[in-house]
Order: C-alpha cells, then structure tokens, then sequence
C-alpha cells in the first residue's frame, strides 16, 4: 500500500496595502502593531475561486501565495506611492501552523543592510524595507530584513527566500495558461 504524503495548504491570509488592495493608514504609534490588532482574516478551503472586476485584487492575492514558490514577487507587492503613514503587510497561515508575516516600508531604514540592486542616487525611490518572519511553532524557518529595490529582487535575496521558503514544504501547483479550442472542435 502506497503511502500518501499530506498536502500542507494555504489555511488563512490577512493583508494590507499589498498594490491597491486594503491600504492600512494609521495616526499614531506603531503601525504594524496595529494592524496585527485590527487585521480581518480571509479564510481559505480545499477549494478556492476567485470571481471579481478587474483590479478587485484576484491577481494580487495569488501572486501573494505563488511568493512561496516565487520570492522575486516580493519586490512588487508593497503598495506603490505609499505614504510614510500607510502600511504594506500580510500573514499566511498553512494548515500544519507553519506561518509566513512580512511588513513592508516604502523607505529605506538606515542601519539594515542594502541589496545590491539598490539605487540610492535615484533619492531613495526605489528602496523599500522588508521585515519577513516564517515560522512554525517555536522554530523559525526565515528571518529576512533589508532593504530591497521596488522594481526587482537581487540574486542573494532570492537565494535566501528560495531556501527558506523550501522548509514549509508547500508545493504550488497552477494551472499553465490554455489553448483557445476552434469552434468548430466543439
């Protein structure tokens, strides 16, 4: 008898200011620590279709869950223009409690370390900071924090993402585009 190995599968998703979606503004204190108090989860089945207008967020959300087989993705995300009181954020919870958090600032923070895609003459535009924690109980499978480009994730950094998000063992499987079918082989 053939033993099946069990599918770990996304469970729940929070998120803010991921492109247009849910921009999360605050007035005072620490925004990531508020919206960890405030976020509204979006829980996900066996299962999952996505039915809305365009630009209602489809796109985003999957491409926010193809970030584990994906890390360059991670670079486009964060909300763009975002203002220095606005937040990029989310949280992936697995069904094996495995969890992915990251926080997104539309600045650089001085004193983390720089990707060496980054261009600073350009007066910072194309930085942006990244926290990134994943986790699974008490063990931490990631921790990533730099500062990164906006436009495109450096080849140390999509290494480093590579590896780790490989220790949630999620395997992400799509469906490549179809072929238009003639009317006439129907």
């Amino acid at each position: 008898m053939q033993k099946i190995a069990s599918v770990t599968h996304v469970q729940k998703i929070a998120l803010c200011g991921l492109r247009r979606l849910t921009p999360f503004v605050f007035s005072s204190g620490d925004p990531f620590q508020a919206w960890l108090r405030a976020r509204t989860w979006h829980e996900f089945g066996s299962v999952n279709v996505f039915i809305g207008a365009n630009g209602a967020g489809k796109s985003t959300v999957l491409e926010l869950i193809d970030l584990l087989r994906n890390p360059d993705r991670l670079a486009t995300l964060p909300r763009e223009n975002q203002t220095a009181s606005s937040l990029s954020a989310f949280d992936i919870i697995l069904s094996d409690g495995s969890q992915l958090i990251c926080m997104a600032r539309p600045y650089g923070i001085d004193g983390q370390p720089d990707a060496d895609n980054i261009d600073r003459t350009a007066r910072g535009l194309d930085v942006q900071f990244v926290s990134l924690l994943g986790r699974k109980g008490d063990d931490r499978y990631l921790k990533f924090e730099r500062n990164i480009s906006k436009i495109k994730l450096d080849v140390e950094s999509t290494a480093y993402l590579r590896q780790g998000f490989s220790r949630f063992g999620v395997q992400i499987a799509y469906w490549k585009q179809s072929t238009p079918v003639p009317a006439a082989d129907w």
